[in-house]
């Protein structure tokens, strides 16, 4: 089981050197939402990180910055999702649902589908929770099933025996401060069932 990341909706200070940090730590794949940023900004930011790491990035909307930068993938609406021919895509292509029978529907190969929220979110305040989606791991599929919403080292244990192929985290990574900190208990609770100290500021 793979984990993903996802930006924070604004930049954040030093976020470019946590990127390299992450990715170097093991960080499979790093979604780049900023659904405020326009698209010159957004291609300004990821100019800004290394090169080697451009296939490991997804970005957000942008499906030009996907196509003239060579990056590892696109993730969009469900409408436009369902629009684009399967043979367009020779990297990932992803969406989001909040439905089992919606994401069976959208499974595709090379497809990535975010399925939300699994638990209460961290990073959006009353966004809860619908146990029910759990069950979605173990869906046969053709692509990968994500799992979204309030991942974290409490969790992630479940999120893997469910059947889940991946696991996006997003308000564990960058609200509780010390994302690389963040980043290495989450992954050695999920390939070692044991997690490490975080350390205080």
């Amino acid at each position: 089981m793979k984990l993903i990341a996802i930006t924070p909706e604004t930049f954040v200070h030093a976020e470019v050197d946590l990127i390299h940090q992450l990715f170097r730590v093991g960080l499979k794949y790093l979604h780049i939402r900023k659904p405020a940023a326009n698209e010159d900004t957004v291609r300004r930011f990821i100019t800004s990180i290394d090169p080697s790491f451009r296939k490991r990035i997804i970005v957000h909307r942008h499906i030009r910055l996907y196509e003239e930068m060579a990056l590892g993938g696109i993730h969009v609406g469900i409408e436009q999702f369902r629009s684009l021919p399967q043979g367009n895509f020779a990297a990932i292509c992803s969406t989001s649902t909040h439905h089992i029978e919606a994401f069976k529907q959208l499974d595709r190969p090379s497809a990535h589908i975010f399925i939300s929220p699994v638990y209460n979110s961290i990073s959006k305040i009353g966004y809860h929770a619908n146990p029910d989606l759990l069950a979605a791991g173990a869906v046969k599929r053709k692509g990968k099933l994500i799992a979204l919403g309030g991942i974290c080292c409490e969790n992630i244990l479940e999120i893997k025996r469910k059947g889940f192929d991946g696991a996006a985290i997003l308000g564990y990574l960058w609200n509780r401060g010390a994302p690389l900190d963040q980043f290495n208990n989450i992954q050695k609770t999920l390939y070692t069932g044991h997690g490490v100290q975080i350390k205080k500021n």
